[in-house]
């Protein structure tokens, strides 16, 4: 998690992103998540974790489609660049891999 955290991060401040204040917004909302899925996983005894992880997975899935479907609505309307778009898309793509590897 911390890798991807790193290479998104990388990709943010690239060339085609560094300006972009949507890419500033989903950085912060990314980290957000991921330290407050953490949490929950911490908490989660043996019993429930099975359970809290395949919620966990679904949302993020859900969440995913919908982080593609902004990034396309933002590149459409010129919030963002085409290149940081691509590169941004590229990059849930494989988050969603990730994802979909996660035992559950």
């Amino acid at each position: 998690v911390n890798d991807k955290l790193l290479e998104l991060e990388a990709i943010l401040n690239d060339q085609a992103c560094a300006d972009a204040v949507l890419t500033k917004k989903l950085v912060k909302k990314l980290v957000k998540r991921v330290r407050k899925a953490r949490a929950r996983l911490a908490k989660a005894d043996a019993a429930t974790r099975d359970a809290l992880i395949d919620r966990l997975v679904g949302k993020a899935d859900t969440l995913l489609g919908l982080a593609g479907g902004v990034l396309s609505n933002a590149v459409a309307d010129g919030v963002i660049t085409s290149a940081c778009g691509d590169q941004l898309q590229a990059f849930i793509g494989e988050i969603r891999q990730c994802v979909a590897g996660i035992p559950h």
